[in-house]
């Protein structure tokens, strides 16, 4: 047929990004050569020692700059955090993008950027909402609060004009793929990591933690499956093994065991630096912070969760810290490896081995984050829930009643006597 035109969507396959390392182009989701595919322990020792040294260095490299950035301080980990978002928000774009395309359609890559900072802000702004009342004089952070959704729809509102005279005629179905794409990208990526920046001001304890519960599950999983991996674990990622999940579930307990019997979480709560709420964003690096201890990292005898009682405890002598950090483990070890099974079946359903190339050993910055995403909104959620991060906070409680009439301040202070007891 002289006359057949590819389809659009089989144009975007074909001309996926050439940085992305790909499968063969016969292999399908149902080949048989999922079942071939050689895992690590099967490879020669030489040829899996010089792909382990590499993926050492990287890894100590990542670690590193990772301490650095909590050491400089709140508003660097968020920093991290944004450039983190930037790195995954490319890397997944680029797996539908049509290069040749994109310079032909004006503002392509200005809509593209506009919609993910608008995305991040907005997210960001909302889940620092006490924070910046306690910058902010109450007048100021209330008015401009109050008025943040109406600024942010009208700015998401002038995207949709510019995407809209951004239109050209043969383009149409690109744009609007690549427009959607791009929206999904948002609420699956931006809007979920967004919950980190809530974590570091909730206290940097809280992003270290969690983080580093999920380093060490990807990293025993990948050195069980590097050593002892036989039997594979999931079809969507062949070189997945059930001696690597297990290894690193085992692993990732025993540091949540570690943390609770052994004190190293409590060492960790030792350092105001690590538990203490700033009481304002500044840009100053490797400050020193200080704050009264709260009791919750005090050790003493406390009850468990009524999960326990099924294991015959019901209370121990622990910190509120060690507790919550046994529940954050078994999370790490649980669930976020599948944050990882989801990426891999992104990855096969477009036929790519990795997101990137920006890591040698690793892949891309996504192939690194996609646990990590799942374990920093669980971390935010838990604390939600269990912790009381999104409940009253005193200061702010106390400047709103001081923007209260001499009337109201009258029935607050009674309501308040009534209620405590006081005559």
């Amino acid at each position: 047929m002289s006359g057949y035109k590819p389809s659009d969507s089989e144009e975007d396959r074909a001309k996926v990004t050439s940085t992305h390392r790909r499968f063969p182009a016969d292999a399908s989701e149902t080949s048989e050569s999922d079942a071939k595919v050689t895992l690590e322990a099967e490879k020669p020792l030489k040829a899996r020692l010089a792909s382990f040294r590499t993926r050492l260095i990287w890894s100590l490299i990542m670690i590193a700059g990772f301490i650095l950035t909590v050491a400089a301080g709140h508003f660097y980990c968020c920093v991290l955090v944004l450039v983190t978002n930037m790195y995954i928000f490319q890397e997944i774009l680029a797996l539908r993008r049509d290069q040749t395309r994109d310079k032909k359609l004006p503002y392509f890559f200005v809509i593209n950027w506009y919609f993910f900072f608008l995305t991040f802000f907005s997210v960001s702004l909302s889940m620092l909402r006490e924070k910046i009342l306690m910058v902010l004089s109450y007048t100021q952070a209330d008015t401009m609060l109050r008025s943040s959704h109406l600024i942010f729809f009208s700015l998401y509102v002038m995207g949709i004009v510019i995407f809209v005279i951004s239109l050209r005629r043969g383009q149409l179905r690109y744009q609007f793929i690549q427009f959607g794409w791009t929206h999904c990208v948002c609420l699956i990526v931006v809007v979920q990591s967004s919950s980190f920046t809530r974590n570091i001001y909730s206290g940097l304890i809280w992003f270290l933690l969690p983080t580093s519960l999920v380093i060490i599950n990807d990293s025993f999983a990948y050195i069980f499956g590097f050593f002892f991996g036989r039997t594979p674990l999931i079809k969507i990622s062949p070189k997945k093994t059930w001696e690597g999940f297990i290894g690193g579930l085992i692993s990732t307990i025993i540091w949540a065991f570690y943390v609770r019997f052994m004190q190293f979480s409590q060492y960790l709560s030792t350092f105001d630096y690590l538990i203490c709420q700033p009481e304002m964003i500044t840009l100053r690096p490797f400050q020193t912070l200080s704050c009264a201890r709260d009791d919750f990292y005090m050790v003493r005898e406390r009850a468990l969760p009524e999960i326990f009682s099924y294991m015959g405890l019901s209370t121990a002598v622990v910190s509120g810290l060690q507790v919550h950090a046994m529940v954050l483990g078994c999370f790490a070890g649980f669930i976020a490896p599948f944050g990882g099974f989801f990426a891999s079946g992104f990855k096969r359903a477009f036929k790519i081995k990795d997101f990137g190339d920006s890591i040698p050993g690793h892949g891309g910055v996504t192939d690194r984050m996609d646990c990590q995403l799942l374990m920093g909104m669980f971390t935010c959620a838990w604390q939600n829930a269990f912790l009381g991060q999104s409940g009253p906070n005193v200061a702010l409680v106390i400047q709103s009643a001081l923007q209260l009439s001499e009337a109201d301040k009258a029935k607050l202070l009674e309501a308040l006597r009534t209620h405590v007891g006081i005559s």
